[in-house]
């Protein structure tokens, strides 16, 4: 007969912990933070099945040429969050490693040296998903120095009531265990999320600014994180991680279509704008130099809508006055 226990999605809770040695699980009652998650995915302890190649005159696969490979595995996952200040800080320091607010990727931005098993480094960190397991005590998942591959952030009129939403890339080339982890009281992370119904600049400056009605937007940081080789055949612990290739941050702007555009035609073409987003306080993005993507014009509606898609780029890498940064975003 099947077994009669489950596990409801409603209650699984997602938790995070800075670490203090990269490669080592936090394991400590204390410290930790509830995200405020809206959805996620999961990661499976698997790995895929690896063939060698067949004798010469076999006609079947033998048992003895199959292995699981987790040498070269990584476990990546996805969670969606509210974008309050404290949400966004997590965010951030998992993909661009800064812990404070203005957070900017410039031009000069280097990977972690310290992203190698064993260093001690604070910037990536131990998840636990709890509640996700299959038995009777090791229920919760842990995963060990997770950092990110993306961030997208965006708002939208119509969508989560205007609210900043964050969605973030995860991944960690450790192999998960399910544990049964003591969490003490977490912290849980809430503050109002910022909304774009509250923005008081809304604009594209191609030389001078064009206020837009904006009716949603996006933008998204990106880049390619490996993990190197297996330190043992046993454990599968990877020596570290690095940074292949370059960021990419890219978005899109969808808004009304009227005099303004009229005046950004001849950039969406040629030349560059910046974009830059803010609230009366507490909330500015910032993104100096552009170039648009193939702009669309969509007439399924009631009136005219222009989507401006975009990629960001650094102009001076090596300035101190602004222009070397990619994308800047100070929020609290």
């Amino acid at each position: 007969m099947p077994e009669s226990n489950f596990f409801k999605t409603s209650d699984v809770k997602v938790y995070v912990h800075d670490e203090a040695v990269f490669g080592t699980p936090i394991t400590t009652t204390a410290s930790w933070f509830e995200l405020p998650t809206t959805s996620f995915s999961l990661p499976e302890m698997s790995a895929p099945v690896e063939i060698a190649t067949a004798r010469s005159g076999a006609l079947t696969t033998e048992l003895s040429q199959a292995t699981h490979n987790l040498h070269s595995k990584v476990y990546t996952f996805d969670i969606t969050m509210k974008g309050s200040a404290v949400a966004i800080e997590k965010a951030m320091e998992l993909l661009i490693e800064k812990t404070t607010s203005p957070y900017k990727l410039d031009g000069d931005y280097s990977f972690p040296d310290g992203y190698k098993d064993g260093e001690s480094i604070a910037t990536q960190k131990t998840f636990i998903f709890a509640g996700v397991g299959a038995g009777s005590t090791n229920n919760d998942l842990q995963l060990t120095s997770v950092v990110a591959t993306g961030v997208t952030l965006s708002e939208a009129v119509d969508s989560e009531n205007g609210e900043l939403i964050c969605v973030v890339n995860c991944m960690s080339a450790y192999k998960p265990a399910y544990v049964n982890q003591s969490l003490g009281t977490p912290t849980k992370i809430s503050g109002v999320a910022k909304n774009i119904k509250n923005l008081s600049v809304y604009n594209m400056n191609n030389g001078s600014a064009r206020d837009l009605h904006i009716m949603s937007w996006e933008i998204s940081l990106s880049r390619s994180v490996e993990r190197i080789a297996t330190k043992d055949y046993t454990n599968y612990k990877p020596y570290g991680y690095a940074m292949v290739g370059q960021f990419e941050v890219t978005g899109s702007v969808t808004c009304k279509r009227d005099t303004s555009i009229e005046n950004l035609l001849a950039t969406l073409s040629s030349g560059t704008f910046a974009l830059n987003l803010a609230e009366a306080s507490n909330f500015t993005i910032s993104v100096p130099k552009a170039k648009v993507n193939e702009a669309t014009m969509d007439n399924g509606g009631a009136i005219m809508m222009q989507t401006i898609p975009f990629t960001a780029y650094c102009e001076n890498p090596d300035a101190g006055d602004g222009t070397e940064n990619v994308f800047s975003l100070t929020i609290a």
